[in-house]
């Protein structure tokens, strides 16, 4: 899967993002899913029922 690319993961999305600094890169993989209020959960893994829940930022 290329970098920066979204890929649906039954209820979720798989975001893969491609990281870097001054010392090393490497790819990042989170999956996410839009909730019912308008935020979004982000969670460890595809075994994790219970996710993080992140609100908007009021722009």
């Amino acid at each position: 899967m290329p970098p920066g690319s979204v890929r649906p993961a039954g209820d979720r999305q798989l975001l893969v993002l491609d990281c870097a600094n001054a010392v090393a890169g490497n790819e990042v993989r989170v999956l996410m899913a839009p909730q019912p209020d308008g935020s979004l959960k982000r969670y460890f893994n595809a075994q994790d029922t219970t996710g993080t829940a992140y609100q908007r930022c009021s722009r």
